[in-house]
């Protein structure tokens, strides 16, 4: 597919169906790029990992408690209307 054609593309609907229109084995290798694309962004830098254990450990150790969505939204919105 020539690089032309991709920028005229403006909607997700446009891109799919160009897709459906490839053969099998293009669609195929479509498809594979972005399963591993989505399995990418769901990967955890270093960074987010330390913070992600060093908050389980505040919470085991009873330094900081869960909150619930209902919580959180009051806190929320006691904050904005500030």
């Amino acid at each position: 597919m020539e690089t032309h054609y991709l920028k005229a593309m403006t909607t997700v609907d446009d891109v799919i169906q160009s897709a459906l229109a490839l053969p099998l084995t293009d669609r195929s290798y479509v498809t594979s790029k972005l399963i591993e694309s989505l399995e990418q962004e769901d990967q955890l830098t270093a960074g987010e990992v330390t913070e992600y254990d060093a908050r389980v450990a505040r919470y085991e150790a009873g330094e900081t408690k869960a909150s619930t969505s209902e919580e959180l939204d009051t806190k929320i919105q006691q904050i904005l209307q500030r």
